[in-house]
């Protein structure tokens, strides 16, 4: 054992070196239990510590702009959720548009969304399941004229279906300072529509055109993404 290794690590080296291999497999036996019980007991320690102040619980709001250096160094490197606040409010996105405009703008070329959702708690799973089809101008009437709630959305995974047919309205978002895309993927959903608030690849950012997203804590998706694991 190399020298300046503590105790502990040589313990658990040892118990390593003695676990017989799986064929087919790097895993060890026991390890992704351990491996979930671990992270779980470091989110609990980190909420009850943010807990002791209301600053912490809290998504940090700042006024833009803010420069490319500061949003790395503050936020995006940390991996810390931030609202800049009037980043998006020259947009024509944000001034114009109106669910009437919306719908003259692309009227009745046909868009993919997600449909069915409230029927099912695996809706974000099966995301083939859930794609439907309807004329853009019948869409918007359809999640304005009812209490839809969460049942229909246009989301990222309705993104390169619906490059051409929503392509009318990528001139009305404005620049990031510190993203290199202009856009991403537009997502349209009726009041009520939810936005889970869970563990992801890649990081995101999201500008609200009209209303706000409702986001769902991760604790009250614990079964969704049992499945995904």
């Amino acid at each position: 054992m190399p020298q300046g290794v503590p105790v502990y690590a040589k313990g658990r080296c040892h118990m390593c070196l003695q676990l017989p291999p799986v064929p087919g497999s790097v895993a060890l036996p026991g390890f992704a239990s351990v491996a979930a019980e671990r992270d779980a007991w470091r989110v609990r320690t980190r909420q009850r510590q943010q807990a002791l102040s209301p600053v912490l619980t809290a998504v940090p709001r700042i006024r833009g702009p803010v420069s490319a250096e500061t949003f790395l160094d503050l936020f995006y490197a940390p991996g810390i959720p931030v609202v800049i606040e009037g980043l998006a409010a020259k947009w024509p996105a944000v001034r114009q548009w109106t669910t009437k405009k919306l719908a003259r703008k692309v009227g009745s070329a046909e868009i993919t969304y997600q449909g069915g959702r409230n029927s099912a708690p695996d809706f974000e799973i099966a995301k083939t399941r859930h794609t439907r089809t309807m004329p853009f101008d019948a869409y918007i009437e359809m999640v304005t004229s009812a209490d839809t709630g969460n049942d229909a959305y246009i989301t990222a995974y309705n993104n390169v279906a619906n490059t051409v047919a929503l392509q009318p309205l990528m001139g009305d978002f404005g620049p990031v300072p510190f993203l290199d895309e202009r856009i991403g993927s537009i997502w349209i959903g009726p009041k009520g529509h939810v936005h889970a608030a869970a563990p992801r690849p890649q990081q995101q950012s999201a500008g609200a055109a009209d209303g706000h997203q409702a986001p769902v804590p991760a604790a009250a998706r614990r079964d969704v993404e049992a499945r995904q694991q």
